[in-house]
C-alpha cells in the first residue's frame, strides 16, 4: 500500500466534526423517542390493568362493605 492510498483511506474513514455532531444529535433524538415509546407502552398497560382489575376491585370493596354492614347490625 502506498502513502497516497493510506492518506485516502484515513481521510475517508474520519468523518468531519459537523457529521459527528449530526450523528450525535440524531442518536440523542432517537433515545428520547425510545423513552417516549416506553412511557406510552407503560401508560397503555396501566390503563388496561385498571380496566381489567377495576370491576373485580369494585366488587371486592362492595363485598367488604356489605360484610361490615351485616356484622355491625
Amino acid at each position: 500500500m502506498s502513502a497516497s492510498e493510506t492518506t485516502e483511506f484515513s481521510s475517508a474513514a474520519a468523518p468531519s466534526p459537523s457529521v459527528r455532531r449530526s450523528r450525535h444529535r440524531g442518536a440523542r433524538g432517537q433515545g428520547m423517542v425510545e423513552y417516549a415509546f416506553i412511557l406510552v407502552l407503560i401508560a397503555i398497560a396501566v390503563l388496561v390493568a385498571i380496566q381489567v382489575l377495576g370491576h373485580s376491585t369494585t366488587s371486592l370493596y362492595s363485598n367488604i362493605s356489605n360484610g361490615l354492614k351485616i356484622a355491625g347490625g
